[in-house]
């Protein structure tokens, strides 16, 4: 899904109402795209790529004892 909002009549208040409510938001800034993410999203990424490290290691470690 795609939201898009018009940056240039939005102020700080409204920016961050949008990345509240999607959890994530690109913008394009000075050319380069930028993206912006709540905390708890950012969170979720570190926890899941723990997690992922934790399986693969446990299916190295079951593929070993076979």
């Amino acid at each position: 899904m795609l939201c898009t909002y018009p940056l240039a009549a939005c102020g700080a208040a409204e920016i961050l109402d949008v990345v509240r409510t999607h959890q994530f938001a690109t913008a394009k800034r000075r050319g380069s795209w930028d993206i912006i993410e709540t905390a708890g999203s950012r969170q979720a990424k570190g926890r899941n790529q723990r997690l992922n490290e934790e399986l693969e290691q446990r299916v190295v470690e079951r593929t070993k004892a076979n």
